[in-house]
């Protein structure tokens, strides 16, 4: 009992001031460096520092054993990895080319067609995210392993969930933030045209849930990856799979295929939403479509950390 307290605290015989025991300031150590700016932390000194008090005290009774708690660490690197993005053309660029594209195809499919048929520009909006969600994903997890300071998690009391979470949770906040300036085009054609708010609502549900979906299966696939620009062209493959399901649908003579297609295409699963129905199967599926990969994502750094990789 006594060697417990004498670890946990240690008393400055001339102030008599206690001092914080070492599995806090270890706790202290590693949250500094999730909050710290990406300048600070590629900085060779910051980051030999953060691995010297991150590594876990084996100590019996120590607190550097205990992870740290989830929440506290999806905050944190939802704040950098968020900052990073804004830090970096990163950000700028995905939001950029995403709203110069939607307004080409606005201005060709609303605008010089003298339609209000908004959900069906949402519908041809969706297949952006084929395009530009690996932007937002490539660097996550891949860059961290590229320069080595995926170690730097991986060996310290961080919870791993808690880590991929934050990550996803910053790109979902870009992907929200573009998707909130598309309500430009609404706002357009409410002024020259008739919108219906409940139709629009249900069609923008369907669409950034297919977006979370989309970016869930690009950080995935930046996890497994070795740099940034394996992690884009394999991402961008994948999502040129998941559209390619419909066309595949299309062309097998099987009634048992074509279903099984259809069953997994996140393309099928957004009509729904496009024609005005809240389609609570198309809801659960997204979600637990962006649900299994993050899971994988998660077991994936898991076996990293594991093999000491």
């Amino acid at each position: 009992m006594m060697a417990f307290s004498q670890a946990a605290i240690k008393v400055n015989s001339g102030s008599g001031d206690p001092k914080v025991s070492k599995g806090r300031s270890q706790t202290s150590s590693v949250l500094t460096a999730l909050w710290s700016p990406p300048q600070r932390r590629n900085s060779a000194s910051h980051a030999e520092a953060v691995c010297k008090c991150a590594q876990p005290n084996r100590a019996k009774g120590s607190r550097g054993n205990r992870p740290l708690q989830k929440g506290v660490i999806m905050r944190a690197i939802w704040k950098r990895e968020l900052q990073a993005y804004f830090l970096t053309p990163t950000g700028y660029v995905f939001m950029g080319v995403f709203l110069l594209l939607s307004s080409v195809m606005f201005y060709l499919q609303i605008m010089q067609a003298r339609s209000s048929d908004l959900p069906t520009f949402v519908g041809q909006m969706s297949y952006l995210w084929m395009l530009l969600s690996p932007v937002l994903t490539m660097r996550l997890l891949a860059e961290e392993r590229q320069r080595r300071t995926d170690q730097l998690l991986l060996t310290s009391p961080v919870s791993l969930s808690g880590m991929v979470l934050g990550k996803y949770a910053a790109a979902y906040t870009v992907m929200a933030a573009t998707v909130v300036l598309t309500l430009g085009f609404v706002a357009v054609v409410a002024v020259y045209g008739r919108v219906y708010p409940a139709e629009m609502a249900v069609a923008y549900l369907g669409f950034i849930l297919q977006g979370g979906a989309f970016l869930a299966l690009d950080l995935f696939i930046s996890g497994c990856a070795k740099n940034q620009v394996t992690a884009a062209v394999f991402a961008f493959g994948a999502n040129f799979v998941l559209w390619m399901l419909d066309l595949l649908e299309n062309a097998v003579n099987s009634s048992f295929f074509s279903s099984v297609l259809s069953f997994f295409s996140l393309y099928q699963r957004a009509e729904p939403f496009l024609m005005g129905q809240l389609s609570a199967a198309s809801v659960v599926y997204d979600i637990t479509f962006a649900a299994a990969f993050l899971l994988l994502t998660i077991h994936t750094l898991d076996a990293r950390r594991y093999r000491g990789e």
